[in-house]
């Protein structure tokens, strides 16, 4: 099964060399990994680790400084802007690197490097306009981010909110909050169905914002 698995705003973790050597030795499974950074919080040291670690070349990875709308800053949480427009460039640098290379991916993963593999995620061959998501860590009556998998074509649905955090926000009033947002985006869409399944986060609900940032 081949995976692309992306990290989106901040690759920041005092766990990242552990998390993520275990997954590209997951066995049966062929990982390629791709991110795109804040140059704001970027640090060089970390993205050639994470590089050389990975395996990774640089068309699939991007750094660059983070333009947020002026609009956003009358909002509560304007810096959220940046896990979206990441997500979004992600997928764009998957779907150049499938054309590039005449390859095509079964699966599509957002993956927050201070989430431990272990258990690994129960993958299954995915379901057209199926998204599968923990069953844990929703918040703000939406769906848990952390990280969540699909087909490409349900992967490029996930990763356009970014499309539509205006008409979320200012039109239909939705509360700026990232599982929030997450959620009406995935409901909005006509075809989308979300699949979830168990995954054991340990501490790391208990502690979200510690080690991690956008």
């Amino acid at each position: 099964m081949k995976i692309a698995v992306f990290f989106p705003g901040r690759v920041v973790s005092d766990k990242l060399v552990e998390h993520m050597t275990t997954i590209k030795n997951w066995p049966d499974h062929e990982f390629v990994f791709f991110s795109s950074q804040n140059a704001a919080v970027a640090t060089e040291e970390s993205t050639e680790s994470m590089k050389s670690i990975l395996s990774m070349t640089d068309e699939q990875s991007s750094v660059e400084i983070t333009h947020i709308p002026d609009w956003m800053f009358s909002c509560r949480q304007p810096y959220l802007w940046s896990q979206f427009y990441h997500n979004k460039k992600c997928m764009d640098m998957i779907l150049a690197y499938q054309e590039q290379h005449r390859v095509s991916f079964d699966i599509v993963m957002k993956y927050r490097p201070d989430v431990q593999w272990c258990p690994p995620v129960p993958f299954e061959t995915p379901l057209e306009n199926t998204l599968y998501i923990p069953s844990d860590g929703d918040w703000g009556g939406g769906l848990n981010d952390m990280f969540a998998y699909g087909d490409v074509p349900s992967m490029i649905q996930y990763c356009s909110l970014i499309d539509y955090i205006y008409e979320y926000h200012f039109v239909k009033g939705v509360l700026l909050h990232p599982e929030t947002l997450l959620g009406v985006h995935i409901r909005s869409q006509p075809r989308l169905q979300v699949s979830r399944f168990s995954y054991d986060f340990g501490d790391l609900l208990s502690s979200r914002g510690q080690s991690w940032s956008w």
